[in-house]
């Protein structure tokens, strides 16, 4: 590994505890920002009248979005790292979403306007999250010795929190009323993007210009250090990074076929969005224990291993969901997120910094949410309103189990690939 990665594996001296308050701020303010845009978007849809074909159409058209978007955004990131900081492109986006949350806010069931608001949710709420890792990244491999884990840790945390809140407020306002939230949320997280710290890109080029031999370290990867590639390059030369992709798009597909629905799962048990909201407060504590400890289990298990282990608890999350008979069964199954997807939201940025070139930061970032939140969940969402309406419910989430397989037998292949740099 090259000298970067170190800076992720060392204990606590030196660490930038300014930046990384900020950065937990930041963390929290995404996340509980996307408590409302991602976890409630299905009951804000059913309280506007869509059915459920409808809602799986306007997801597959906001993920169809991430997909398209998340490529530009990644590349535009990377050749332009000093001249647009990550910030600023941050408070962009969110306040194109605080336009779209108020005029979506004024509408009810009309398609058109909703299909609009989902994209632009998926331009920016959803492709902000990659711009939000990726600022750490930035950060690290330039110096700055930050506790990523943990500030990862505020933003679960925010996210259990805050969908109990949203829940409490869809139950006892209704659920077009958690847009109002959403609004302030915006604001609040477009500031705290305006209060961190500039990357100091100067410290590379220093530190390149002292260290004639810098690229060697990276000779697993055969690249350039400061070399900017494109997308279609990564994924033809760095075949464990590209079976990556490829088992999150099943791992992410089964996510959202065995998620999208939930609340109709609990309601039909006697449950209610409350409900639905401690369901997801306990998939999101179950995630912080792992980002508190991850550097300890990093230096000992490796990052492909890890993710072996997520995608295969992702897979018994979904099947103890679906044969849970009842509502506090479904809540306490969200406790297998433990090692699930917590894994995953820690462990991308370690995964880019592992298996990819310095310079390919953020599109390697950008990719994994494209492949996961883009692919993977449009997949699933093309599918799981049409699955649901012809086929009931209950396949729907059986079926969800099955491609959550497919998806640890691929992570698996990824796993025992030898092969980092073709």
């Amino acid at each position: 590994m090259g000298k970067t990665v170190s800076l992720l594996t060392k204990g606590a001296v030196g660490m930038n505890r300014r930046i990384t308050v900020k950065y937990c701020f930041l963390q929290g303010g995404y996340w509980t920002l996307a408590a409302v845009a991602m976890a409630f978007t299905t009951p804000l849809l059913e309280a506007k009248g869509f059915s459920g074909t409808e809602i799986g159409i306007l997801s597959a058209v906001k993920y169809l979005a991430v997909l398209i978007f998340q490529m530009v955004l990644g590349s535009f990131a990377d050749k332009h790292a000093e001249k647009v900081p990550l910030q600023r492109m941050l408070i962009l986006m969110t306040f194109v979403n605080i336009i779209f949350s108020f005029l979506f806010y004024l509408t009810g069931h009309t398609m058109w306007m909703a299909m609009l608001t989902l994209i632009v949710f998926g331009m920016t709420i959803h492709c902000a999250s990659p711009l939000v890792d990726s600022l750490s990244i930035q950060y690290m491999n330039h110096g700055v010795k930050m506790n990523y884990a943990i500030s990862r840790a505020c933003g679960s945390l925010c996210w259990a929190i805050f969908c109990v809140v949203v829940g409490l407020i869809a139950d006892a306002f209704g659920a077009n009323r958690i847009l109002i939230f959403q609004i302030v949320v915006s604001f609040l997280f477009a500031f705290f993007a305006f209060n961190m710290d500039a990357v100091d890109f100067s410290k590379e080029r220093k530190k390149e210009e002292k260290t004639e031999d810098l690229a060697s370290e990276n000779s697993d990867t055969k690249c350039e250090t400061g070399e900017v590639h494109s997308c279609f390059y990564l994924l033809k030369h760095f075949p464990k990074y590209s079976l990556f992709l490829l088992g999150l798009v099943f791992v992410f597909a089964a996510y959202n076929m065995n998620s999208t629905f939930l609340i109709d799962w609990i309601e039909g048990m006697g449950g209610n969005h409350a409900d639905y909201g401690m369901a997801q407060f306990v998939l999101a504590m179950a995630e912080i224990p792992v980002a508190l400890v991850f550097y300890r289990i990093r230096g000992r298990v490796s990052i492909d291993k890890l993710m072996v282990v997520c995608a295969f608890f992702c897979f018994l999350r979904a099947t103890a969901t679906t044969f849970s008979g009842s509502v506090t069964l479904v809540i306490l199954s969200q406790a297998l997120e433990l090692l699930g997807l917590s894994i995953y939201y820690v462990g991308t940025v370690y995964f880019v910094m592992d298996y990819l070139p310095q310079a390919d930061a953020v599109k390697g970032a950008s990719l994994i949410n494209l492949a996961g939140m883009g692919l993977g969940e449009m997949a699933g969402s093309i599918s799981c309103g049409l699955i649901k309406d012809a086929f009931g419910l209950r396949n729907l989430m059986l079926l969800s189990s099955g491609v959550g397989f497919v998806g640890v037998v691929v992570m698996v292949w990824m796993w025992r690939s030898g092969k980092e740099y073709n």
